[in-house]
């Protein structure tokens, strides 16, 4: 037998480190670019299930974008709690998200604004979403894929790609070189957020 079969015990243990083959992973990623480990769409867009008997619409779809970092606040703000200043003799970070119960209760406003900015960075592949459009450089790990990216080219060399997510989810089309100045305002805006973010 193989060894994922002789070892098929350790299978979500300790001494397993476990992934999905890559085919796999895009399956599971479609219909979006790229996997995780990358801030394209496929390593970042996830469905989110909310369900609580009461203060969500049951079957209702929203559309706005959110982050994971939204999960926590809107959980705060259900529940009616204040998160602590301190635990214990630690003082606590500031919450980056912000609540999208608005959205979410039965009666709520199903259009209600919602993150306006969000940043991302993994592994050198960055990202920049911004009232519907996201600036996105990808930057390989390593001699990993054979798509002609210099894995080992300096950071300011990375190709920046433009997407409008209002209208193309999957980022099908890149506007860079169609609408340049929003690309560089928006790349611009990623290092305002990665300062933020330190």
């Amino acid at each position: 037998p193989g060894e994922v079969q002789r070892r098929i015990g350790e299978l979500g243990g300790p001494p397993a480190h476990n992934n999905s083959p890559w085919g796999w992973t895009m399956a599971g990623n479609t219909p979006f670019k790229r996997w995780k480990r990358e801030v394209h769409q496929g390593g970042v867009a996830d469905p989110c299930i909310v369900s609580w008997r009461g203060r969500t619409e049951p079957g209702a779809i929203r559309h706005q974008f959110t982050h994971v970092v939204d999960v926590m606040p809107t959980v705060l703000d259900l529940t009616g709690i204040e998160p602590p200043e301190r635990i214990g003799w630690v003082p606590q970070t500031h919450l980056d998200g912000r609540s999208f119960a608005a959205s979410l209760s039965p009666g709520g406003d199903a259009a209600a604004p919602h993150r306006r900015t969000q940043y991302f960075e993994m592994f050198g592949s960055r990202a920049v979403y911004h009232d519907g459009w996201k600036a996105v450089t990808f930057k390989p790990i390593g001699p990993t894929y054979d798509d002609g990216i210099d894995w080992n080219a300096p950071f300011d060399e990375d190709r920046w790609e433009l997407y409008h997510l209002d209208e193309d989810r999957t980022e099908l089309t890149d506007l860079a070189e169609a609408e340049p100045e929003r690309l560089a305002e928006l790349v611009e805006r990623w290092w305002v957020e990665a300062r933020a973010n330190q």
